[in-house]
């Protein structure tokens, strides 16, 4: 089982993802999204991965309607995440190429960090 966590960054400093020049706290509702495993929650291993296997795509799909309920309750004009790995950034493309294939409007580009993603909903159009 999973948790995903979506932070307001009001402030620039509140995260270390490097975003666009144009994506600012001022101009932007933004809210940076995590998720992880309950059982890295108790047992203080935070992000470290489960073998998921085949249920990978359930997860993804599963993360992905949570975004989009969240984007419905809150209406932040973006969302960023950072990959700490490259096996994490794999994850977070296909996490993300699902997200803009079900829900129209929603976009994805590269922040300006190696592993920094920015999804731009159509609240910031």
């Amino acid at each position: 089982m999973y948790e995903i966590y979506f932070f307001e960054i009001s402030d620039i400093s509140n995260t270390s993802i490097v975003l666009p020049e144009d994506i600012t706290p001022k101009s932007h509702f933004i809210c940076e999204v995590a998720f992880d495993t309950l059982d890295n929650q108790r047992n203080g291993t935070h992000f470290s991965r489960e073998n998921v296997g085949f249920k990978a795509i359930t997860v993804f799909r599963q993360v992905t309607d949570l975004i989009f309920h969240h984007f419905e309750e809150h209406h932040p004009g973006i969302y960023c995440f950072s990959a700490t790995d490259k096996k994490l950034e794999i994850i977070y493309q296909r996490l993300l190429s699902i997200l803009v294939r079900k829900h129209s409007g929603f976009s994805v580009q590269r922040a300006l960090g190696d592993r920094d993603y920015v999804i731009r909903t159509p609240v910031s159009l």
